[in-house]
């Protein structure tokens, strides 16, 4: 077992935790019927569209948990390197073409292309859930996960 693996089974299972702590809580039902209802959508929208690193390896490590949890919506993995995937989201993007929902790639590659051409996001505000919000679910919190000082973007 890898270590990615490792530590996200890790932070499933605290998730899980503090999920069945908080179940009680006027927050956390409302916050549930807002993952709820995240959920229905992805499941009528049917798809979404990863990239990251090319390998068997990665693509179980990013992909296997989602679609166990989640088999109602296909999740199309592409591996490939960043050296080649940065420059044609960038040409795809110019043209107004949106490929892909989800890019999971390292700093060196989204903070002197992709941040600067606006090509990404803000994480933090489409996460829902308080576990997955909560300092305690993360090792060393969430805050030293973000690569921006509006601690919007993930590092990792």
């Amino acid at each position: 077992m890898s270590y990615t693996r490792t530590a996200l089974g890790s932070v499933l299972s605290v998730a899980l935790a503090v999920a069945i702590i908080f179940l009680d809580a006027p927050y956390a039902r409302s916050q549930q019927a807002s993952w709820d209802a995240v959920v229905k959508a992805a499941e009528a929208e049917g798809e979404v569209a990863v990239r990251g690193a090319p390998g068997r390896n990665y693509e179980e490590a990013l992909a296997g948990a989602f679609r166990k949890a989640f088999p109602k919506i296909k999740l199309n993995f592409t591996g490939t390197a960043g050296r080649d995937t940065i420059p044609q989201m960038l040409r795809e993007r110019e043209a107004g073409v949106y490929t892909w929902d989800v890019f999971v790639g390292g700093a060196s590659s989204v903070l002197p292309s992709l941040k600067p051409a606006g090509a990404l996001a803000p994480l933090k505000p489409a996460l829902i859930l308080p576990e997955i919000l909560s300092d305690a679910s993360w090792i060393n919190g969430l805050k030293p996960l973000m690569i921006c000082s509006s601690h919007n973007f993930l590092k990792r």
